[in-house]
């Protein structure tokens, strides 16, 4: 079920016609039936547009929805339109406790928030009552359902602040889906904000913007291309059956262990890796049997893994070039960089030096230094060294001209790496 807002109903602009409002459905429909789901999966929900691009055109993308209205069309079909006496959504048909019970979804796709974070960009409260009522369909129905949550794309960047509080919302939905995770709950989150590679900048100026909040057919593609993958590491289906996946610290490298009950077609394992809040990378691969119904063991040591809470996911590759991924596993390595909280002053007017305190280096090892906007791009560059107690005292020279907004700065060195957050007002 991909569930949100107009970034999912596929209002690019106001003037596009609703047979070809599609959003990243069409791209997916694309990728999914040229991959081993095809003929496996159907898109559900009351909403039906893109007609005239795709052949599956049902969802539950609803323009203008803000978190809590999504909320209150699970819980009852239908939600008033703006306190405007309209109401979007079917309402409840006899006999059916909620929206999701009408539609039966095994994944649901939700990217909201696009009308809601300027309000109170750190209260996630509603997004939390959307996920309560997919639990609640999950209790009434005894399944489970997996929910692929996105952190949601950023403006185009006329106005600072919406991208500031569109960040602020995203880092607090983070952390409340890291509570949900460790409790049992099946959620997957992806990054659509900077995951998804898109150019926060309108299409004249050869970005993926159609205007402040929508995106071009071009960069609705590159969400597709997110919500694919994820999908494919949900094991929908998997023809390898991973029996056992693992990875310990020891010896001063992270071991990695899984094992399969059968495989079929099985060219590789690529091994990623991630760290807190960057990118999986390929850190190696590990031959496939082709095709097996015994019990194999397969092992991969990463020596050079840094320190840090690290992720892990095996991505299994057919040998016609089809893959899916694992689950994702999580291993902790001492050693990592003890960022204090004294950054000051923070928040800052931009017009002078800010000062910040670390500790957790090597004794006088080399550190270095970033600076980067809210779009990622790199304002300022210098390499450091710590003391030779491996503490790290450093004036930050600003770059002049700085717009109020939110930015990122970020050290790194041969023990790992820390970022940290700075407002300008």
């Amino acid at each position: 079920m991909p569930l949100g807002d107009s970034n999912t109903e596929g209002v690019a602009s106001f003037e596009i016609t609703v047979e070809n409002r599609v959003a990243y459905r069409d791209k997916l429909e694309e990728l999914l039936d040229a991959s081993k789901l095809k003929g496996l999966y159907d898109f559900v929900g009351s909403e039906r547009t893109g007609g005239s691009l795709m052949h599956d055109t049902e969802h539950a993308g609803f323009g203008g929805a803000r978190d809590e209205d999504i909320a209150e069309l699970l819980r009852n079909g239908k939600f008033e339109y703006y306190n405007t006496g309209d109401y979007h959504g079917p309402g409840l048909e006899p006999g059916y406790a909620g929206y999701l019970d009408m539609y039966d979804p095994d994944i649901i796709l939700l990217h909201i928030g696009t009308n809601e974070a300027w309000k109170n960009p750190g209260d996630v409260s509603e997004v939390v009552d959307i996920l309560d009522q997919i639990d609640a369909y999950e209790d009434r129905e005894k399944k489970d359902v997996t929910v692929i949550l996105a952190k949601i794309i950023l403006s185009d960047g006329r106005d600072p602040s919406v991208d500031t509080d569109i960040i602020t919302y995203n880092n607090a939905v983070s952390e409340m889906v890291k509570t949900r995770v460790e409790a049992g709950d099946l959620l997957v989150q992806v990054d659509m904000q900077e995951g998804a590679g898109l150019v926060y900048e309108s299409a004249e100026a050869g970005g993926d913007m159609a205007d402040q909040l929508h995106l071009t057919p071009g960069g609705y593609a590159k969400m597709a291309q997110v919500w694919f993958d994820a999908i494919m590491s949900t094991n929908a289906v998997l023809p390898v059956e991973l029996m056992e996946f693992k990875a310990v610290y020891k010896g001063g490298q992270v071991q990695l262990k899984w094992s399969t009950a059968s495989e079929q077609d099985n060219a590789r394992f690529e091994v990623e890796r991630m760290q807190e809040e960057q990118p999986f990378v390929t850190i190696g691969a590990v031959a496939g049997a082709g095709n097996s119904s015994s019990l194999l063991r397969y092992t991969y040591p990463d020596a050079a893994a840094p320190a840090g809470q690290l992720y892990y996911r095996l991505k299994q590759v057919d040998s016609d070039g089809t893959y899916s991924y694992s689950n994702v596993i999580a291993v902790s390595l001492p050693g990592a960089i003890g960022l204090t909280t004294k950054i000051y002053p923070n928040p800052t007017d931009g017009t002078a030096a800010v000062y910040l305190s670390a500790s957790g280096f090597m004794k006088a090892a080399p550190v270095e230094l970033t600076l980067r906007d809210a779009k990622g791009r790199k304002l300022f560059y210098q390499t450091l060294r710590a003391g030779t107690q491996g503490i790290l005292n450093a004036a930050i020279p600003l770059p002049q001209g700085l717009a109020q907004g939110f930015y990122i700065g970020e050290l790194t060195s041969s023990v790992g790496s820390r970022r940290f957050k700075l407002l300008v007002r």
